[in-house]
């Protein structure tokens, strides 16, 4: 959405989202990567194979006074998943991290996009292999960066034109700030065989809305969502942090947008 009409359309999501909420909960801070799957907001393993656009979008607030500027690393994130190890990190519900998925983050340096997947380099499943993502922000010259470092630089670059699919916008004044909200979209769209799009958008609750970051970018399906016959699992995170920092709480559902 774009023009003035795009504040007006996310207040009155933003209002209908809050009365009609399909999933609530919280994010902990603190040295171990926190998530919570969302059976009720989770797709069909069919619905990118059958034209369906894949949504979700969650209200995320870091607990705190109003304004106080968050500096410690860290990011939330809302994501489609599928989880391929069984020995992976557990939740408190004794539920294994994700191995695979597309989705979007945001945190003290904005919204970025991540690809999480990992290798079978033996072809006898996910446990003996490293988990890796793949994450394009506003930095880097907004070029692709993998947590396993294997990317070379200047490769896998994204436009800062907002035209597309290939794009991711910049807003070099951003600051993450405890007791603001945060809306963070994310879409995911069929495209050529084999193939789709992720979106997302990066909102500020204010009066008016305030559209800060979006981007997009395309991925073949067979690499992040290896797992035939299984459900996209809509899922919310919060990263580790080396120390304890505000609780994140979040209101998540699938329509408006």
């Amino acid at each position: 959405m774009k023009g003035g009409l795009f504040p007006l359309i996310a207040a009155a999501c933003m209002s209908s989202a809050l009365a009609q909420h399909a999933a609530q909960g919280s994010l902990n801070g603190g040295p171990q990567f926190d998530f919570n799957y969302l059976p009720a907001l989770s797709k069909p393993a069919e619905s990118l194979q059958q034209g369906r656009v894949l949504k979700l979008q969650a209200r995320l607030v870091w607990d705190g006074s109003t304004n106080a500027q968050v500096t410690t690393e860290q990011h939330a994130v809302v994501a489609f998943t599928h989880r391929g190890a069984t020995n992976s990190l557990q939740n408190n519900a004794g539920e294994v991290l994700w191995t695979h998925g597309a989705g979007a983050i945001v945190g003290e340096r904005g919204l970025a996009l991540e690809l999480w997947y990992r290798t079978d380099m033996a072809g006898n499943g996910y446990d003996d292999d490293l988990a890796n993502a793949i994450v394009w922000s506003q930095y880097n010259n907004h070029c692709a960066e993998d947590v396993l470092g294997t990317i070379p630089p200047g490769v896998m670059c994204l436009s800062a034109t907002p035209s597309g699919s290939s794009y991711i916008t910049q807003d070099p004044n951003f600051t993450l700030r405890t007791g603001v909200a945060y809306w963070l979209r994310v879409s995911i769209t069929p495209a050529a065989s084999g193939w789709a799009t992720l979106y997302a958008d990066l909102i500020e609750e204010m009066n008016p809305a305030l559209p800060v970051q979006s981007a997009a970018v395309n991925f073949q399906t067979a690499t992040f969502f290896p797992m035939a016959g299984q459900q996209f699992s809509a899922s919310v995170a919060r990263a580790s942090v080396t120390s304890y920092q505000p609780t994140v709480q979040y209101v998540a559902f699938d329509y408006g947008f």
